[in-house]
């Protein structure tokens, strides 16, 4: 993930709001951004496409199957996961939901809910489909750590 760093050396993520000097407000999000990633396939660290072969990672605190978080690069969940003081406290964790995924579906803002994205089935890296995996912090990394071993399947 690359970026603008607040006053505090955090990384500002693409959505992150701007206030009248340019400078990041990590607590705030650029809704006009967000929907435009979620739409476009883009991440929402770094703003760059997400590819159709590529794992995609959703972060949040849904409470159904949607989220109305964009997606990420993988790499750049798992960097959020990491430093994004809003996903390490703990109490925040033990709430959080973390679904991997390998495509999903738009959800435009309707009935009073905002613009959201559904994680769906895709086609994994040998033509079967894969569907979306929920896992917690420690189950990611887990599966990470498989994956660069060359154990996961």
């Amino acid at each position: 993930m690359h970026g603008e760093a607040d006053h505090r050396g955090f990384l500002a993520t693409h959505v992150a709001f701007r206030d009248e000097t340019g400078a990041p407000v990590l607590k705030l999000v650029d809704t006009g951004k967000s929907v435009l990633c979620m739409v476009e396939r883009r991440c929402q660290a770094c703003g760059f496409d997400i590819a159709r072969d590529d794992l995609i990672i959703f972060v949040g605190y849904s409470e159904d199957v949607t989220f109305k978080e964009p997606p990420l690069h993988l790499d750049c969940g798992v960097y959020s996961l990491g430093m994004c003081p809003a996903l390490i406290t703990r109490h925040r964790r033990e709430q959080l939901r973390i679904v991997v995924c390998r495509d999903y579906e738009f959800l435009p803002k309707s009935e009073g809910r905002p613009p959201r994205c559904r994680p769906l089935p895709g086609a994994d890296e040998h033509g079967r489909e894969a569907p979306p995996v929920e896992y917690t912090v420690e189950e990611l990394h887990r599966m990470l750590a498989e994956r660069a071993s060359g154990q996961h399947q």
